[in-house]
């Protein structure tokens, strides 16, 4: 799913997780009815990439 910027959701399939960007400090998983406080904007975000079916 192509954001705005460019960036894309992907599949996890192994290995650790870090940020690498230098943009981010940090990165989790969280199951859906367990995500830390956020902006209304990235629940909106979140919301549209769990539906998101993969149709361009």
């Amino acid at each position: 799913m192509p954001a705005p910027l460019g960036d894309r959701s992907c599949t996890y399939v192994s290995g650790d997780r870090e940020p690498i960007d230098g943009e981010n400090t940090a990165v989790a998983w969280f199951d859906l009815d367990a995500l830390p406080p956020l902006r209304a904007s990235s629940h909106e975000r979140i919301a549209r990439a769990v539906a998101f079916d993969g149709a361009p």
